[in-house]
């Protein structure tokens, strides 16, 4: 009788393992994916690049002829590849579409169906190459020359005839060798915020920034002028970061990268900038304002 309980028992622990093993294989079968969205990151690329230029325009800040030109400088220069994953192609426009609209991630990966870690490096792969063509598409200015917006503007010449370019927000400062010291007896106009210093030219402290119409008062206006004219000139840094960030959403709060890597989206954003304005589009198409 303890032999048939033995023998009774060893079939049942056959059929649980039996069972089991069936239930693996089914979920295996029937493994409900992550990311649902409606297209793979290759069928939605392709859409955007397919359709109308209005709206690649709105993912990727860029149109067509500019992407296409995109997609050939870093395929020539053999720094992104094809992949069993991502094409080129797929890669840059990624990208372009988190930085564009500030995603985070997680973010990125729902929408274009791929893992966060193959995102994660993407990113930074694609990062690392826009900082080593920052200096082809980051260009400082010449100091040997007075801009032609300062001397051809009698409101701003001879005033501002040493300016160079405006500067808003924070600046590093750094030691400068005596070779090539002559550089910095140029300057960068700047806001109250900063002092008077080498390299800086700020408003006069306590002086309106807008002329009021004074012509029956007494008093000394020269203060009061030159700050409309600092102002006028200087709010085109205001204007380029406004642009910028409205281009660029991701300028308005980068998620939580380690710092490098947010220093280095900064540096991207700006070359894709340039690189825009190399291909402007023949007919403007305007990018809504995202609040």
């Amino acid at each position: 009788m303890s032999g048939y309980d033995s023998d009774d028992d060893d079939d049942v622990v056959v059929l649980v393992c039996v069972m089991d093993s069936m239930v693996r294989k089914l979920r295996r079968r029937s493994r409900i994916p992550k990311h649902v969205s409606s297209f793979s990151g290759h069928e939605k690329m392709c859409k955007l690049i397919t359709g109308h230029e209005g709206l690649l325009l709105e993912h990727i800040r860029m149109n067509r002829d500019c992407f296409h030109r995109l997609c050939i400088l870093f395929t020539v220069q053999n720094r992104l590849q094809e992949t069993h994953t991502l094409t080129v192609q797929e890669q840059l426009m990624l990208f372009l579409t988190m930085v564009a609209h500030g995603d985070s991630n997680r973010r990125t990966a729902y929408e274009w169906k791929h893992s966060g870690k193959t995102v994660s490096r993407y990113i930074d792969t694609i990062c690392s190459h826009l900082v080593q063509l920052s200096s082809r598409f980051i260009v400082p200015p010449d100091f040997n020359t007075v801009s032609p917006v300062i001397a051809n503007n009698r409101r701003f010449y001879p005033y501002f005839q040493g300016c160079v370019g405006t500067i808003d927000g924070t600046h590093i400062p750094c030691v400068v060798d005596t070779e090539i010291a002559a550089a910095y007896r140029k300057y960068y106009l700047v806001d109250a915020g900063y002092k008077n210093k080498a390299g800086f030219l700020a408003p006069f402290r306590g002086e309106n920034y807008y002329l009021h119409d004074r012509r029956q008062e007494d008093g000394d206006r020269r203060k009061e002028m030159f700050n409309y004219r600092h102002a006028s000139l200087r709010n085109v840094i205001e204007r380029t970061f406004g642009v910028w960030k409205n281009r660029f959403l991701i300028l308005r709060g980068i998620p939580r990268y380690p710092l490098e890597k947010q220093r280095d989206l900064v540096i991207a954003c700006a070359v894709f900038h340039n690189f825009n304005k190399l291909f402007p589009m023949k007919r403007r198409l305007l990018i809504p304002r995202m609040m």
